[in-house]
């Protein structure tokens, strides 16, 4: 989906191209808005924005949808796609002289994001289509938010709307063709969400953990302490069984957190469970209470 972006253009350039393609818009987007073939001349395609399961089968067309409104994100491409990509891989390579100099995301923001001219070329495009523009994140990866009637949104992104069956056996609207922006601001953009009403939250639908699933002894408390002499060899010797770990009083000493004053506070810490057990706020409380520490306040633990 990324693009590469000329970073010399400037706002009075983006803002003129975007008007001067605006003349050619109505026939373009009649064009998109039939599913006939590639965007003309002055406009491109913009991926990710058809979803895999918004076909059809045989003759069966989709049932359209000619009224609604749509409330969607078009998010920002960088100045600089590929310049980013090379300085992640320089800064991750031992022995490159970039090499752990990382950037700061105020610096990543000023060298490889979306620039003032570019949001606002986007920005004029969807107003002159008719949607009204509801947010704009200029931070890295961000995006445009605008709403507005089914007939604005299938003009500004040349694509007709129907009905089809989503993931989940449900029916919801979703975009006929991938949706086309102007040239003009089509490599601004990464992509566009929202147009389709399938959700995206992913809920999890995974099998129960194994019954070997836990961690017992014999376990070291530290590493070589006691030998799996009565399991078999590895590299033409026993191994050691792993160590049973620390508290976090222990990882708060080692790292000197205790010392320092810090607390936490103000800081959010996701945990991702590859169970998600519905039992992990009381298995965290019944842990820290077994090893002397804490359990969780009310509200501390969403």
């Amino acid at each position: 989906m990324s693009r590469a972006i000329n970073r010399r253009r400037g706002l009075t350039t983006a803002v003129a191209a975007c008007t001067l393609a605006f003349g050619g818009l109505a026939s373009a987007t009649a064009a998109n808005a039939a599913g006939r073939g590639a965007p003309s001349a002055q406009r491109a395609s913009i991926g990710g924005t058809l979803p895999s399961w918004a076909t059809t089968s045989g003759p069966k067309a989709a049932l359209a949808v000619k009224s609604g409104t749509v409330d969607a994100d078009i998010y920002l491409a960088g100045r600089d796609e590929a310049g980013l990509t090379a300085y992640a891989t320089d800064v991750s390579t031992p022995g490159n002289a970039l090499y752990r100099h990382y950037l700061t995301p105020a610096q990543v923001r000023a060298r490889y994001g979306a620039t003032s001219a570019q949001i606002a070329g986007i920005e004029a495009w969807v107003r002159s289509e008719g949607l009204k523009v509801t947010g704009v994140d200029s931070q890295m990866a961000g995006y445009v938010s605008v709403t507005g009637s089914i007939a604005d949104a299938s003009r500004a992104f040349g694509v007709t709307f129907g009905m089809f069956k989503g993931p989940d056996g449900h029916m919801y609207r979703a975009p006929e063709s991938e949706a086309s922006a102007p040239s003009a601001v089509a490599s601004s953009i990464l992509t566009i969400s929202g147009l389709d009403t399938a959700p995206h939250t992913m809920k999890p639908d995974l099998p129960p953990p194994g019954a070997n699933y836990w961690i017992a002894k014999p376990c070291s408390q530290y590493y070589g302490q006691k030998v799996a002499t009565d399991e078999p060899q590895a590299y033409g010797k026993s191994q050691p069984w792993t160590n049973c770990g620390y508290t976090q009083a222990q990882i708060r000493s080692a790292y000197n957190v205790s010392a320092s004053g810090m607390t936490g506070k103000g800081q959010t810490v996701e945990i991702v469970d590859a169970y998600a057990s519905p039992t992990m706020p009381a298995d965290a409380n019944e842990f820290a209470t077994v090893i002397g520490d804490k359990p969780f306040r009310p509200g501390q633990y969403k």
